[in-house]
């Protein structure tokens, strides 16, 4: 489902959120899930994004240049950069900060660790390696973005089952979390993304308070839409995948399309868990 920038100023009052990460942000289920709820809820936002999909947190951590502009600045300042641009002085009231995917699906240190492993003690320390170099850049963009902006609330989300059939065990999936350990097996990559979840999310949530950073824990919310029985948000099937593929429309496996069911259900699992704690009806515009 395409969608377009508003033709017109947002009215004073609006909440504003901005995204910042990967390819969450910008290709599935995208930042226009959460327009989709603000609306759905009557409230007024402006929502904008600067996910880019590829991107790692140490990327955005060593970053001294503008996305969007010739800006410079000094490393880990982004956050605090890509906020000004797009939402000047003030920031904005919410970031969703997406990013550590990459490292799960790309680190070619975690895999050769994986290939390596004989035992799940062993397939998690591949794991938590890879996890800990996101949750060292997160914290350094982290740090000064709560500093500039002390009022904004933080996002994030440790991600969600991704398709685990035939095509894209061969094609991508085969990479995440459990890797050449789990060998397709989706009780063990399930059990490595649980794993995962709580030395990356969870360890964060245990470091910054809240409402100042929120970590929430959704896998099964994809599992639930697509009606595979026992699933909900943070208690997913082990032995299931996202679904078929064919049902689920996941963009290169591990992306929820927008305009699914299942990308809907995670924007409304942003605004019941997070969201809906912290805006408003006045500011309905």
């Amino acid at each position: 489902m395409m969608r377009f920038a508003p033709l017109v100023a947002v009215a004073n009052g609006t909440y504003t959120v901005l995204t910042v990460g990967d390819s969450w942000g910008d290709t599935g289920p995208t930042f226009y899930i959460i327009e989709d709820a603000f609306e759905k809820n009557g409230v007024a936002v402006n929502s904008k994004n600067r996910a880019i999909g590829g991107t790692t947190a140490c990327g955005w951590a060593s970053q001294t240049k503008s996305h969007k502009s010739n800006t410079t600045f000094p490393a880990g300042q982004a956050l605090v950069n890509a906020a000004e641009e797009e939402f000047g002085d003030e920031g904005p009231d919410f970031l969703w900060y997406t990013l550590g995917g990459n490292y799960m699906a790309f680190d070619e240190v975690k895999e050769t660790c994986l290939k390596a492993a004989r035992n799940e003690v062993e397939a998690r320390v591949c794991v938590k390696t890879a996890s800990d170099k996101a949750k060292v850049c997160t914290k350094q963009l982290l740090d000064p973005f709560f500093a500039r902006f002390p009022n904004s609330k933080v996002l994030q989300i440790n991600y969600d089952v991704p398709c685990e059939n035939l095509i894209c065990e061969s094609l991508i999936s085969g990479r995440f979390l459990g890797g050449a350990y789990c060998k397709g097996n989706k009780t063990c990559h399930n059990l490595m993304g649980i794993y995962w979840s709580s030395v990356y999310v969870e360890q964060l949530q245990k470091e910054y308070s809240q409402p100042q950073y929120t970590g929430l824990n959704i896998m099964g919310t994809v599992q639930q839409a697509n009606g595979i029985a026992g699933a909900s948000p943070g208690n997913l099937v082990l032995s299931r995948g996202s679904g078929e593929c064919s049902v689920t429309k996941e963009i290169l496996c591990i992306h929820p399309a927008y305009g699914t069911p299942m990308a809907t259900a995670i924007g409304d699992q942003f605004w019941s868990q997070f969201f809906s704690k912290y805006v408003v009806s006045s500011a309905v515009v």
